[in-house]
């Protein structure tokens, strides 16, 4: 059954659909993974593991021990034995009529023979199946293997190990930001692993570069009303500023009440990165350093421009609003610019290329791809105000393919961003995809991701950022986050 989430973790999602643990793929996981807090997860159900058997080693490794003692106990053998023998039921009756009360005496006794035959297979079928199930409990404490559940994102990735994830691409080696294990969330991992023998392969990703709280635009009404709208969430600041992916309060507000507008300024209240960037960059680099890959690292600064043009429209150039807003995204995007650099020159990383409207080589083949597109995608958005930046965002996975030829893509990023894979997967059929996701950095309180926080519920690496993470030691434990990784990027002037 498919259900909303915003904020749980896999030990509750798993209770939700009435799952014990060892009916599941996660039987072997401790509480830093069950309890991890996840946050906008989207929909979420519930889906037999055999369908995704490849992405989950420990499970395949199960099932196909849980084969190989069946082999051992005649199980095979006795179902090949049972299938041959209803086939003999079968044919005896469509020669000698359904009705065995019709039979003969010689005829009955055949039957007979053959029924008991039957009873005899399933019994020793059961039996060996009985003793398969009791030898595999004790070692995995698993109950059917075949039949194990796991948790399906967006209807279109699993919820998966890190355990997992090394076994299928052991170069990974460990994430030197994760303290614990996590949930991670995988789409045709396998798969890309066995790609890359023969595909050329690339690697993209990117961090969303401004989150809730952070940039405000400033209406003044001709009433004397003067109100600050959040530029990611369009609602007003205050209590209710919360982010809502199908509604956007400022662009009725500017529709319906453009004339009443008289003074529109910005207002910008971000600090700089938070931990969340610095986290999304380092992983995004890491895993194409450890698998000696390029990347392309997408900052959406022109998607943020494009919703823009689209929400400040029906004032017609009344203000020169729209000339600042972009120097300020411009403003933000260098500062990750500077993020992206000073992560590559740490791990050594040279074979990448950062897609921003400045950089006009690669924003050439990020419009080839927009117009590369197969199909415009089914379902965009309810606002149409994000539509063109929407249709950015799809087009963004596929980007490898337009720099560099490459037609086997691993998408690296945060577990909401399987929506515009999903389309990027529909409108790039040349491209085969795959993905390695992450949940999002949860706040200071632990009540959201970092990302839809306010400001004083995030961890900015700039200002005094040395000092924030003294005192909030304890909060950030409970991410299992590495506070070494922390203290290292703390002493880094960025």
């Amino acid at each position: 059954m498919w259900s909303l989430v915003s904020s749980m973790n896999v030990k509750t999602l798993l209770e939700k659909n009435r799952l014990n643990l060892n009916q599941t793929v996660y039987f072997d996981q401790n509480d830093s993974f069950l309890k991890y807090p996840l946050f906008r997860l989207g929909l979420v159900n519930v889906s037999n593991v055999s369908k995704y058997l490849e992405d989950f080693p420990s499970a395949k490794a199960i099932v196909d021990e849980w084969d190989k003692i069946d082999r051992e106990n005649g199980v095979r053998e006795h179902k090949a034995e049972l299938e041959a023998c209803l086939g003999k039921i079968k044919s005896f009756k469509h020669s000698h009529g359904k009705n065995p009360l019709g039979y003969d005496n010689e005829l009955r006794d055949k039957y007979e023979n053959l029924i008991c035959l039957k009873k005899s297979l399933i019994e020793k079928i059961e039996i060996g199946k009985e003793d398969t199930r009791r030898i595999m409990f004790r070692k995995y404490k698993v109950s059917i293997p075949q039949n194990l559940k796991c948790l399906k994102i967006r209807a279109f990735g699993v919820c998966n190990t890190l355990g997992n994830v090394r076994s299928i691409l052991p170069r990974l080696g460990s994430f030197s930001d994760i303290a614990a294990d996590i949930p991670v969330f995988t789409y045709d991992l396998s798969g890309f692993t066995k790609r890359m023998e023969r595909q050329i392969s690339a690697i993209e990703g990117g961090p969303c570069i401004i989150g809730v709280d952070e940039l405000y635009l400033i209406l003044q009404f001709k009433n004397g009303r003067r109100v600050n709208y959040d530029f990611i969430t369009g609602c007003e600041e205050g209590p209710q500023n919360e982010y809502n992916p199908n509604a956007y309060q400022l662009a009725e507000i500017v529709s319906k009440a453009y004339s009443e507008i008289v003074e529109i300024d910005i207002l910008k209240k971000q600090h700089g990165v938070t931990f969340q960037h610095l986290v999304e960059v380092h992983r995004l680099m890491s895993v194409a350093k450890a698998l000696d890959l390029p990347v392309v690292i997408g900052i959406p600064d022109h998607a943020y421009k494009s919703q823009w043009r689209s929400v400040l429209s029906p004032l017609k150039g009344r203000f020169d609003i729209a000339e600042r807003i972009e120097a300020t995204i411009d403003d933000i995007t260098n500062e990750f610019v500077l993020l992206i650099n000073d992560v590559a020159s740490e791990l050594g990383l040279r074979n990448f290329e950062v897609l921003h409207s400045k950089n006009e080589p690669v924003m050439r083949c990020f419009l080839q791809a927009k117009n590369g597109m197969s199909e415009r995608p089914r379902r965009l958005t309810r606002s149409q105000n994000k539509r063109d930046a929407v249709l950015d965002y799809i087009c963004m996975p596929a980007l490898p393919h337009y720099v560099w030829g490459a037609t086997n893509i691993l998408e690296i990023n945060n577990v909401a961003e399987f929506e515009s894979l999903k389309g990027t997967a529909e409108c790039f059929p040349r491209v085969s995809l795959s993905a390695l996701m992450f949940p999002f950095v949860p706040n200071l309180s632990g009540s959201d991701s970092m990302y839809h926080s306010k400001n004083d519920e995030k961890l900015f690496i700039r200002s005094s950022f040395g000092e924030a993470v003294t005192k909030c030691q304890d909060k950030i434990i409970k991410t299992n986050l590495n506070l070494g990784f922390l203290e290292k990027w703390s002493s880094k002037p960025l």
